[in-house]
């Protein structure tokens, strides 16, 4: 289980540029600006700075309380500050990114 970055070259061809191995699959991917949020199949998201698409660098994991499927679609995030992820009736849940 990894996520890829690849870049394109001027002639058209792909090329990987880096990669980083996870605990388990990603079902969903989120970005905000230089912040990338990996939403695991355990639910467990980790973020982390793609402001270098050849080196994804972990700034920050967890998992929100409860029983809540996480909703990255609808989140909100900063690179530095973390994640916000809106629980419905229940709030708001944050998940910290170092720097």
């Amino acid at each position: 289980h990894s996520l890829e970055t690849w870049s394109l070259s001027m002639t058209g061809k792909f090329t990987k540029s880096g990669s980083v191995t996870l605990a388990c699959p990603a079902s969903a991917l989120a970005s905000f600006g230089p912040l990338l949020a990996a939403l695991k199949t355990d639910n467990t998201i980790a973020l982390f700075d793609a402001s270098r698409g050849d080196a994804l660098r972990l700034v920050g994991q967890g998992q929100p309380s409860g029983c809540l499927g996480p909703d990255l679609f609808h989140a909100d995030g900063q690179l530095g500050r973390g994640l916000w992820l809106p629980l419905g009736l229940y709030g708001v849940a944050k998940i910290p990114a170092g720097p």
